[in-house]
């Protein structure tokens, strides 16, 4: 990016999200079977959290 022989910034944002999930998984996979239950579990909480916030998001627009 710095020489700039990127020119499409999203390929650099998917680089590094990919990047980012290799890395997640890979540690993921230096662990033990009960750091992976936890891992999971926290995972699965996060996503209900994300999805009940982006709803709740969607309805306050919607009340605008």
């Amino acid at each position: 990016n710095s020489e700039g022989l990127v020119t499409n910034k999203n390929i650099l944002r998917y680089l590094n999200r990919l990047s980012d999930l290799l890395f997640v998984l890979a540690c993921f996979e230096e662990k033990d079977t009960e750091q992976r239950k936890q891992i999971q579990r926290k995972l699965l909480r996060a996503k209900w959290r994300d999805l009940i916030f982006k709803r709740f998001a969607i309805l306050i627009w919607l009340m605008k």
